[in-house]
C-alpha cells in the first residue's frame, strides 16, 4: 500500500525555499502523516538500523511497514509513547519505502532532518551485549568486585567481538554527529541477543 498523506500539498502550495517533506504523528493512536517544510516544524528525528527487516502489519500504522521483528514491537508499543502528540520522522514509517524515487530523493533532505530536529531519538538493537556480559556487570556489591568480575569476564572472552549494531553503521554515526540532542533508547521488549560469546 502506498503511503497517503493526509494533508496533501500541492508544489503550489509548498512555501518557497522551504525543504517539504513527509512528517508523522499519532492521532487517536493511529499513525498520519503530513508534509511540511523541515526548516519550520518542531520534530523528532529517529536514527535506527534496519535489522533483518520484512514487510509487517504493525498495531496503528495504516500499511505494511519494512521492519525487522524487534523494530515492529518498538514501532508498537513504545513510540507513540516517546513521541505522544508530537511531529515525528522516522524513516520506514515516513517514506514510502516501495517508492524507489521517493526514497532516492530523501538522502539529499536527511542532513537537513537530522541537523533541524528538536532531538534525535537513536533506537539500538540490542545486540551489544550477550547474556554472559550482562551476568558479569550485575549483582556485584562493591567497586572492586565489579572490576574484578569484568576484568575476568573480558579476559575469558579475549577473542569475541561484541558489537553494536547500532554503532557499527556509517549513516548512524553521520546522524548522531548532525544531531544537536541525542537520546538513546531500547524497546521495552527488546532483550539481549541468547549468544554465547564463545
Amino acid at each position: 500500500m502506498q503511503h497517503n498523506t493526509s494533508e496533501e500539498s500541492t508544489a503550489s502550495e509548498r512555501p518557497t525555499g522551504l525543504h517539504v517533506i513527509k512528517f508523522a504523528h499519532f492521532k487517536n493512536a493511529t499513525l498520519e502523516l503530513f508534509q511540511a517544510p523541515i526548516e519550520s516544524t518542531d520534530y523528532i528525528a529517529f536514527s535506527h538500523v534496519w535489522g533483518n527487516w520484512t514487510w509487517r502489519s504493525v498495531s496503528g500504522i495504516p500499511y505494511d511497514v519494512k521492519a525487522s521483528e524487534e523494530k515492529a514491537k518498538f514501532i508498537a508499543n513504545d513510540l507513540p509513547a516517546l513521541v505522544g502528540d508530537s511531529a515525528f520522522w522516522m524513516d520506514t514509517l515516513t517514506v514510502d519505502q516501495r517508492d524507489p524515487v521517493e526514497v532516492s530523493e530523501i538522502v539529499d533532505a536527511i542532513p537537513d532532518i537530522f541537523k533541524m530536529a528538536r532531538k534525535t531519538i537513536a533506537v539500538r538493537e540490542c545486540d551489544g551485549f550477550y547474556d554472559c556480559c550482562i551476568a558479569a556487570v550485575t549483582g556485584f556489591e562493591t567497586v572492586s568486585e565489579f572490576c574484578e568480575r569484568f576484568i575476568g569476564h573480558e579476559m575469558a572472552h579475549s577473542d569475541c567481538l561484541c558489537a553494536e549494531s547500532y554503532l557499527q553503521r556509517l549513516w548512524t554515526l553521520q546522524e548522531c554527529l548532525l544531531s544537536h540532542t541525542i537520546e538513546f533508547v531500547v524497546g521495552n521488549d527488546s532483550m539481549s541477543k541468547h549468544f554465547a560469546c564463545c
